[in-house]
Formats: structure tokens, sequence, C-alpha cells
């Protein structure tokens, strides 16, 4: 090839990169391009020749190395960089985790190295998890918070409580759902008015009792009413 013509490849605004085999530079034409910030891939040794040819030396990057660097940046930070040979065989970096967030994947990523850098980006998203409210084992009321978020507790429902709590709610949101027991007392004067002759006493996990003991009491009236009395 002795030379490339006026206009050869004006028009061609999709090439990724220019490649060129001959040692000694063809005549190139000034408009023989009509992108010249592509990369320029040249024999080895034969750069600074390119660089100082008619034509040639409007190319901004012009390289005759042999390896080039793949980059892979994670939510704007560098996450792996490695220096491959031009024309091997890309192998995609296995996905990053992170608690509490979804990888959203890779941008394109060649199947061989091209003769210049390569960059590949990837973020994550945030996940989202569900806290679920109990009352008397019944679902009350369920939220999605993402994760990290910070957790404002549920009103106390109307009711005749005499104390109410959401037992073990965490202040934010964890990398999992979450669901927590509603721990109340309800008609306690009602109860310590009544015999203890007339009451069924029971720790929380079924154990009976003689007496209330601090804590949280099951407590069945003769009437079968169930009632759930905290004693501090």
């Amino acid at each position: 090839m002795e030379a490339i013509y006026q206009n050869a490849f004006q028009g061609c605004n999709q090439l990724e990169y220019v490649k060129v085999l001959p040692t000694n530079p063809p005549f190139l034409f000034d408009n023989s391009f009509s992108n010249y910030s592509v990369p320029l891939r040249v024999p080895k040794g034969c750069k600074g020749v390119y660089q100082a040819a008619q034509g040639w030396k409007n190319f901004a990057n012009i390289s005759d190395a042999d390896k080039f660097k793949l980059t892979y940046i994670v939510d704007g930070a560098e996450y792996k960089t490695y220096e491959i040979e031009y024309n091997a065989t890309i192998i995609a970096e296995e996905e990053p985790t992170k608690e509490g967030y979804t990888f959203s994947g890779w941008s394109e990523i060649p199947f061989t190295m091209p003769p210049y850098d390569v960059t590949v980006t990837g973020s994550f998203n945030i996940n989202s998890y569900k806290l679920t409210y109990i009352i008397d084992d019944k679902v009350y009321k369920e939220t999605m918070y993402e994760y990290g978020a910070t957790i404002i507790p549920e009103p106390q429902p109307e009711g005749d409580y005499q104390t109410f709590k959401w037992t073990d709610l965490p202040q934010t949101m964890p990398a999992h759902d979450v669901v927590v027991y509603a721990s109340y007392t309800s008609g306690i004067i009602e109860v310590l008015m009544a015999s203890q002759q007339n009451l069924r006493i029971y720790s929380p996990n079924g154990k009976k009792l003689n007496k209330l003991q601090k804590g949280i009491n099951i407590v069945i009236l003769n009437d079968g009413t169930i009632k759930k009395i905290v004693v501090r």
C-alpha cells in the first residue's frame, strides 16, 4: 500500500480503532479520515515514525504497545486493573458483592483486547427489605425500607393498653427482612383485682407459674380470656 486517498474513510464515524501493518507509513491525506480521535495501532517500534508522518500525525492516540490496560470501575472507584496483551481473549471479572446491595452488571466488555486501554464500569443498586409488625400473632402492618435507612417506629395503635412497645426493633434496616412483636399490658387493673385463685399464670415459654413474675406474664382468666402482663 502506497497511499490512502482523500475521503477514503469519510463518514466512518463508528470506527473503534484503526490498525495499519506497513512499517513505513503510506501517504495519507489530511481528509482521508473524518475522525482522528480513534486509537491508531501501528507495528511494534513504529510509533514515532507514524507520529511524524503526513496525515498519520493527526491521530491523537497512536500505540505500538503489546499490552493494554483493562480497568474495572465500581461505584466511581477503581476496583481492579489488568494489563492484557493485544488481541488476547478477555475473561470478564466476577461480579463483586456488597451487603444490602445488588450488583447492576458490567458495561460492555470486548471479547478480545483491542489496541487501546479499556474501562469497564459497574455499580450497585440498593436493596429494600420488609419490616413486619405483629400484634397477637397477627400482621398489623408491613413497611419496606432501604438497607441502612433509619426506621421510624410505628405509632402505638388505638386500644386499651396500659403499656406498649415494639420488641427488638432495630434503629436502621439490616440486609434482611425483620419481624417485630408488640409487647403490651392490657386491662392490668382488672387482672390485679381478680383473685389469684381464678388466674392461670404462664411464662412466655409456657411454664406454669404460681404468681406474677418480673417481665412478661401470660395470664388466663377464669372466663378463658388471655392477657399479657409486664411486671417491672
